[in-house]
Formats: C-alpha cells, structure tokens, sequence
C-alpha cells in the first residue's frame, strides 16, 4: 500500500471522526425534580395551622405527584421525629409502618387520607409529610398544630344582698339568678350576717355574709382579678386558690368572694357596700360570674 494512500486514508477517518463528533446531540439530561407534595383542603381535613382540643385526633390528606422519578416512599414527622406508627392510620386502617413504602399507582399519583393523634398537653408541634423518590430526591409539606384546652364562657349577672334585718325577703341571694331572697330561702346561696343588737342602727349592721343551703366560703387569693375571669375553669381555678371562710371578713368594695354549691361555682365582687344610717336598709350590690 503507498504511502499517499495510507496519509489519504487518515484523513478520511479523521474527517469522519470530525463529523461524527458534530452531530452528536450534546444536550445535557434536565435536572431531575423531586415530587410535588400538597394538603387537600376538603372537608374533615386539616390543611394549615390549626388549633385543636388537646388528645383529639385530626386528619390530614396528603397529595404527591412524583417528579423525575417514581416515588418511593412517605415519613411522617412530628418534630422532626418520625412517628410511632402505632400512633398513625392511612386511609381509615391503622398504619403498619413509618415510613410506609409505596406501591403501584401510589409510587407516580398519591392521594392519602392520614390520622393522627393530637398532643396529650397543650403546646404547639410541627408535623411534615415527607416524600422521598427513588434516587432519594426529597420534597415535604408542614403544618403547626396547636393543641389546647378549650373553656366554657361565664354567664355575668348583678344582683343586691341586703342587711338580713332589713327588707322582708331580701337577707338572702340567689346567685343563678341574681334576685333577692329570703335568708332561708331554699334557692338561696349565700346570707347577710345582718346587725349587731348590742349597736345603734347607724352602726350596727355586722357587714358579713356566709354560705346557705350548703354552700361552701372562700375568700379569693391575692391578685385574682375578677374582670378577666371569663370561663368556668377559671372560676374553679379560684376558688382552688382561695382560702376557706365559714363567715366572710367585714365586707368592703372590691372585695372577691368564691363561692361553691354542689357542683357549681360562683365568683362575686362586691361592687359596692351602701350603709344606711337611719334604717337596716344596707345592702351590697354584688356582681357575679358563674
């Protein structure tokens, strides 16, 4: 073979090789993309911050279309800690694992129904839904739950308690009403101690009260603040805190008051203490939230 032939033959194949190289698509692959991850908005769902009563369930219901490559499985996270699965249900069953692996139709297009438990305590816990692909590509979606205990509204009502030697009918006080009682009356909660005989009118008036009808006396603790009492458990909360009295001290404007009967409790503030000096008229005017 001549020399010519052979430097003729490499230009060939290198001039092939040039045009090999120029049509060959340099394109990089795109970068892949993990799966969408959502919280469905329908009804029975929670899908943003919320607040629940504490030790409540709640469900969520978590969407996932897979990105670049299939998915391949969900985590649950309260905290950043995965949750006890036992503590889980997908789709109306209890749950067997956590993280749950993902199957069929699941690993491409997700639409989960997921329970879970609420904290026991009130506070505020982050939960994420978390969906890692096959090449461990990893997308999330979270929510705060805020659990707290809920409370019962007072029911506010004024009623006015006279000198039990005063007005016929009127030394007593029903405090679900607010009306004026006898002293023994049988709807009556608490009594005026009514006057000193030993006193002249202008001062006799021993300005006390006490329980009837079995209803229970305590005097509030220091610092309780009767205009933001606004719920049942706080009103039980006072009187918790109070101090036993089976006959009040003397009376005077502002003092607070609990008051128990039974199963039910009263918190009262004794607005205002109006004496009389020429009668046994004298009476507090008592505001009252049970």
């Amino acid at each position: 073979m001549s020399k010519k032939f052979m430097q003729f033959f490499g230009m060939f194949l290198l001039a092939g090789g040039l045009f090999l190289t120029s049509c060959t698509d340099d394109t990089l692959d795109p970068t892949p993309t993990a799966a969408t991850v959502s919280l469905g908005t329908g009804a029975g769902f929670i899908s943003t911050n919320a607040e629940i009563e504490k030790g409540s369930d709640f469900k969520v219901n978590v969407i996932a279309t897979s990105g670049t490559n299939p998915m391949k499985a969900i985590t649950i996270y309260k905290d950043n800690v995965a949750i006890d699965f036992n503590d889980l249900t997908y789709n109306g069953s209890g749950a067997t694992s956590n993280p749950a692996v993902l199957f069929n139709t699941d690993k491409t297009s997700l639409n989960w129904e997921i329970g879970l438990m609420g904290d026991a305590a009130n506070g505020s816990h982050d939960y994420k839904f978390e969906i890692v692909d096959d090449l461990a590509l990893v997308n999330s979606v979270t929510i705060s739950i805020t659990t707290i205990t809920s409370t019962t509204p007072v029911d506010s009502l004024m009623g006015v308690l006279f000198n039990q030697a005063g007005p016929a009918g009127k030394g007593g006080l029903d405090l679900d009403l607010g009306i004026g009682t006898g002293s023994a009356d049988p709807t009556a909660e608490i009594k005026d101690q009514g006057i000193d005989l030993g006193l002249p009118v202008a001062t006799n008036w021993i300005r006390k009260i006490a329980g009837v009808n079995g209803s229970s006396l305590r005097k509030a603790a220091a610092g309780t603040n009767f205009n933001t009492t606004s719920n049942k458990e706080a009103v039980l909360a006072a009187w918790n805190a109070g101090s036993d009295k089976t006959v009040s001290d003397m009376i005077v404007a502002g003092d607070i008051y609990l008051v128990k009967n039974g199963t039910k409790y009263y918190m009262i503030r004794m607005a205002q203490v109006n004496m009389t000096s020429a009668d046994n008229a004298d009476n507090y005017v008592i505001d009252i939230k049970k």
